[in-house]
């Protein structure tokens, strides 16, 4: 798995409101949210959010819990991280956001699409 040394920025729920590291391949015109499984952490969605920015597409790999700052356990997962976290991307410029999920992260993805109409494509 990748580090998140690669991140071009590493975000805090203390700054920002959700726990990420953005993945910026500086074209504005697109973003992917990505979000791992039961695993927890930051280590699968940063490597999902790596891959599109090879790929030549900005990802922001968010850490839903067993984080830094997030819940030590996959249980009540606020919706409020993808909701600060699609502030954050369009205060940065992006106009049209996308969710990745695997796994349990899948089930967050098809939810916060559901609940955010910013959210224009889900991968589920």
């Amino acid at each position: 798995m990748r580090q998140n040394t690669d991140a071009d920025r590493i975000l805090t729920i203390a700054e920002q409101g959700f726990e990420g590291h953005l993945y910026d391949a500086i074209e504005k015109e697109k973003v992917v949210i990505t979000f791992s499984g039961s695993e927890g952490g930051s280590s699968t969605s940063d490597t999902m959010a790596y891959y599109y920015r090879q790929n030549g597409i900005s990802a922001l790999g968010v850490t839903l819990f067993a984080g830094i700052d997030t819940g030590k356990f996959l249980d009540k997962v606020p919706l409020e991280y993808v909701e600060n976290a699609i502030r954050y991307l369009k205060d940065q410029g992006y106009k049209k956001i996308a969710v990745d999920g695997i796994s349990k992260g899948s089930e967050y993805a098809l939810l916060a699409a559901s609940m955010f109409e910013d959210i224009s494509c889900v991968i589920a």
